[in-house]
């Protein structure tokens, strides 16, 4: 590529020095030269001691869960990994839980410890399957939230990809609280 059109601001903020276009993707290439994409720049979570995690590695690993159906990683400037898991139909039907009547309530977390402990350690199993996961990768603090990530609520992209500072905004106030702030 040697640039945009016309507009070489654009241009200079997507090339390399060496004019290579910068994509945002994360990878790694093989011994036979195949590109494996791992995930994107703007996902990485930079933790205080200054470790970088890619967060959809180890989100797709605990999504081998049947009883998590949404899960997204948080702690940007933070000691430890956090999440916010929203559970699936089947969480709250093994745990004795009506979904629907947990909707009215006005908080956004389930405080049901039977559902919590339930995901834990579907979270922990999950993750110890996870081949190559370093110690500081580990997910430490959890939330479990009532809404799903959807397109209507804003939560989801049209390719159904979280937009995860719309999420970490909407849930601040719940972040926060996890990293006790």
């Amino acid at each position: 590529m040697s640039g945009y059109y016309k507009n070489k601001e654009a241009t200079y903020a997507v090339l390399s020095e060496d004019g290579w276009f910068n994509t945002g993707d994360l990878g790694w290439l093989t011994k036979d030269n195949n590109l494996i994409l791992v995930g994107r720049m703007k996902d990485t979570i930079v933790l205080s001691n200054g470790e970088n995690i890619e967060p959809l590695p180890i989100e797709d690993a605990c999504l081998g869960s049947s009883y998590i159906a949404q899960i997204m990683l948080v702690g940007q400037d933070e000691q430890n990994l956090g999440a916010l898991v929203v559970p699936s139909a089947e969480a709250f039907e093994k745990c004795g839980l009506l979904a629907d009547s947990l909707v009215s309530h006005d908080n956004v977390t389930l405080q049901n410890q039977e559902l919590k402990v339930l995901i834990r350690s579907e979270i922990d199993i999950y993750i110890q399957n996870k081949a190559h996961l370093k110690s500081f990768e580990k997910i430490h603090q959890i939330e479990i939230i009532k809404e799903a990530f959807t397109i209507d609520n804003g939560m989801l992209g049209q390719s159904l990809k979280m937009k995860r500072n719309k999420i970490s905004e909407k849930y601040q106030d719940l972040i926060e609280k996890m990293f006790d702030k």
